[in-house]
């Protein structure tokens, strides 16, 4: 099992409520850990020029936008040299879905529908 010290983390996400139980859950878990977030439909997908560097870990939503999914920023943003881990969220995911998102880089893989705090401990 690989261990990473997690400090700081960011939620890409449209879904507010979704954004706010998993700040939530999170802190549980790493309380001491700075959470931003990142409302894509709001906002916008973030810029080429965006420090990525400054978070340990990355949860993505697979749908964040209308035109490009998850994983289409997925592959582009893991260009970047400091890139954090990532673990794409999906509302309605299937096994194919996890496929594509490990063959696209993410480290996991969460079904929004089974988030716990046990599987975010995983």
């Amino acid at each position: 099992m690989v261990t990473m010290k997690i400090n700081s983390i960011l939620i890409i996400d449209g879904d507010s409520d979704f954004r706010a139980l998993l700040k939530m859950l999170l802190l549980k878990i790493v309380p001491a850990a700075r959470i931003e977030q990142i409302d894509p439909g709001a906002s916008g997908r973030p810029g080429k020029d965006f420090n990525w560097a400054q978070y340990d870990l990355l949860f993505m939503e697979y749908n964040p936008g209308q035109v490009v999914n998850g994983l289409d920023w997925l592959r582009e943003y893991t260009k970047h040299e400091d890139f954090p881990a990532i673990i794409i969220l999906a509302a309605h995911g299937d096994e194919e879905t996890a496929v594509r998102s490990f063959r696209s880089g993410a480290r996991d893989y969460i079904s929004k529908e089974r988030i716990s705090n046990n599987r975010l401990v995983e």
